[in-house]
C-alpha cells in the first residue's frame, strides 16, 4: 500500500514536517 499516494497534500506536508521535527 502506496499510504503517500493516498494521503492529502496536507497530510504530506504535516507528515514531513513531523519527521524533520523528530530529527532535530
Amino acid at each position: 500500500l502506496d499510504f503517500w499516494a493516498i494521503m492529502s497534500k496536507s497530510e504530506q506536508d504535516e507528515a514531513v514536517g513531523m519527521a524533520i521535527i523528530g530529527k532535530n
